[in-house]
């Protein structure tokens, strides 16, 4: 790409950023490589033992789909193919590579057997759900419910702008909720409680940051959010407060935030940039992109437009 003429500078530019910021309170690093099939074995292993030699994180999408599973399993060489030499599934294929431990962050892991669930936990392998992407990529449905009675780190993430939209974590908590509910016919599955936790505290501990944030405790980072709840006719009234924000509110009911202690937004205005300045820079690519006048469906997940 333009950015890198090999998986040598791409790996050397990534190291290079993050030695910038070593020293940052609020910036970490992990490895990312995109999914098994894009990234050939030879790389992932690079990577999983770089991982391992600097305790960092690696988070990969992985099981996202169930061409994915099944091509890789028939080493089919289609683009759901793995690219590795190996007949089976991914999970099989990274429990193979010696990737499957609790540096992983398996993001969207829908497809999977029991057999891989009771595999994630006894690895401490993290998971992300993504619900909203799943559904509008027509992926499937992560089994929530059975991977949290399992042991296994459940987070909640959205996703990227392209397969999510709103980037929304609060409307996000809701989704991951009550479809879970509906995934394992059990209304008593992935509680409100339970769909907050996923949401903070457990993607800490997924970013093996649980020391320093996800929640608010003495010696931790001063992370919170202010939230508006019982002012709209849609979050009122208010009988239970987690309950009240998992289900009746969305983005736009949190009025204040604060990083390790600063405050980034007021009466919800971002206080630390300039937000008609993004917004005009946002409407220019907008027109930019449509100057090129770009396939509005360039890879496998024939993402709409």
């Amino acid at each position: 790409s333009s950015y890198a003429k090999d998986y040598d500078e791409y790996i050397q530019k990534g190291q290079s950023t993050r030695d910038e910021f070593l020293d940052h309170p609020t910036v970490h690093f992990s490895y990312a490589p995109h999914a098994p099939y894009t990234v050939s074995d030879e790389i992932l292993t690079r990577l999983g033992d770089l991982c391992k030699a600097e305790d960092r994180k690696l988070h990969i999408h992985l099981h996202e789909t169930e061409a994915e599973c099944n091509s890789s399993e028939a080493l089919d060489k289609s683009p759901n193919c793995h690219r590795s030499e190996f007949a089976g599934r991914p999970i099989q294929n990274f429990e193979r590579l010696g990737l499957l431990d609790k540096n992983l962050v398996a993001a969207h892991a829908v497809h999977l057997t029991e057999e891989e669930i009771a595999l994630l936990a006894e690895r401490e392998v993290s998971t992300v759900h993504c619900p909203t992407s799943n559904m509008k990529l027509a992926s499937g449905f992560c089994p929530v419910a059975k991977l949290l009675e399992a042991g296994v780190n459940v987070a909640i993430g959205t996703d990227g702008s392209a397969s999510n939209n709103a980037l929304d974590m609060v409307a996000e908590m809701k989704t991951a909720a009550i479809l879970a509910k509906a995934v394992a016919k059990d209304t008593t599955a992935v509680p409100a409680a339970t769909a907050l936790k996923m949401a903070t505290y457990n993607g800490a501990k997924a970013l093996g940051l649980e020391d320093k944030i996800g929640s608010l405790q003495v010696g931790k980072s001063g992370d919170m959010i202010a939230v508006e709840l019982g002012t709209r006719a849609a979050n009122a009234p208010v009988f239970d407060p987690i309950s009240s924000f998992v289900y009746s509110s969305h983005g736009a009911d949190v009025s204040d935030a604060w990083v390790n202690g600063q405050r980034v937004m007021r009466s919800r205005r971002v206080t630390t940039m300039d937000e008609n300045e993004i917004l005009e820079k946002a409407h220019l690519w907008v027109d930019k992109i449509k100057a090129l006048n770009l396939d509005p469906h360039p890879n496998h997940h024939q993402k709409e437009t």
